[in-house]
Formats: C-alpha cells, sequence, structure tokens
C-alpha cells in the first residue's frame, strides 16, 4: 500500500500512531530469538524509548519507530552507501517510466523489496510535491533552501 494515498495503509511492520507521534523519541531495536545460545531469529521492535529498548534487552538499530526499511538488509545498504542521491534520482527516473523498473533498481542495490517498494513511493510524493524545485536542485545544483535557520523550501 501507498502510506502517502491511503491513510489506512498497512505496513510490516506496523507503524503505531504513539510511536510515529513520539519522533526521534522512539526507537527501533532488534529482539533476537536464542536457540542453544546463539541467536537464531529477530524481530523488529517499536519502542517509546531507548531507555525501554535496552531494558528489554534489544539491540538499538536506529531512532525512531521501526519502518519497511528497519531490516538488518536494508540498514546495511545505509551502512555500504551513506550517500545514495545519485541511484535515488537514477531509481526514481526510471519508476516515472515503469514502476516495476523503479523497485528493480533499489533491489539491485541490495534494499529488500517492500523498502524498494516504499523508496519509488516516496519518489513518486517528491515528484507531486517538489518537482520543479527538485529538478532545478539535481540538474541545475541550485539551492533548495536557505541557509539555517531559514532552511525554507524555494
Amino acid at each position: 500500500c501507498n502510506p502517502y494515498q491511503d491513510d489506512d495503509c498497512e505496513t510490516t511492520p506496523p507503524q503505531p500512531s504513539n510511536l510515529m507521534a513520539l519522533g526521534d523519541t522512539a526507537a527501533c531495536g532488534l529482539v533476537y530469538e536464542i536457540d542453544n545460545n546463539c541467536p537464531t531469529k529477530y524481530n523488529l521492535v517499536s519502542y517509546a524509548s531507548v531507555d525501554e529498548l535496552e531494558s528489554d534487552g534489544a539491540v538499538l538499530t536506529h531512532h525512531g519507530a521501526c519502518g519497511v526499511c528497519s531490516t538488518t538488509q536494508d540498514l546495511a545498504v545505509y551502512i555500504e552507501y551513506p550517500n545514495l542521491v545519485d541511484k535515488g534520482v537514477e531509481c526514481s527516473i526510471r519508476s516515472l517510466a515503469n514502476f516495476t523498473l523503479g523497485v528493480q533498481c533499489y533491489v539491485e542495490v541490495g534494499y529488500t523489496e517492500p523498502c524498494a517498494t516504499m523508496w519509488v513511493y516516496n519518489g513518486h510524493h517528491t515528484r507531486d510535491n517538489c518537482l520543479e524545485v527538485c529538478l532545478r536542485f539535481n540538474f541545475e545544483k541550485e539551492p533548495y533552501s536557505g541557509p539555517p535557520p531559514e532552511c525554507k523550501i524555494a
């Protein structure tokens, strides 16, 4: 489902509104299932705070509630490629021609299919809300916001 268009969109993991409202105060963690002293599987769990996460014995992955791009595979992509702007533009352009090609582009980078799909939805949302400004920024390298504290979209 597309969370930018469907208010009833249910993602996996779910996005509980009470935790989403906490922003970066919330935390996403891995809770491992242990079999013979070895972690065999993990579950992504959203917590209201890092303290709550730590008291549950979870491993912090990032601040904010867990989302479709919080799997260890997706997090590994973020670590390997801390700046995906160029690839993101390429995949977004592909997705404008064909949604599936856009998803495939992100999967080729290493994202899981649910995360790749979310990135395509994000690209479409950006197109719908920022096309002119974003094109100027990406192709003409024109700044899209002013210096702090201004930082308003032009």
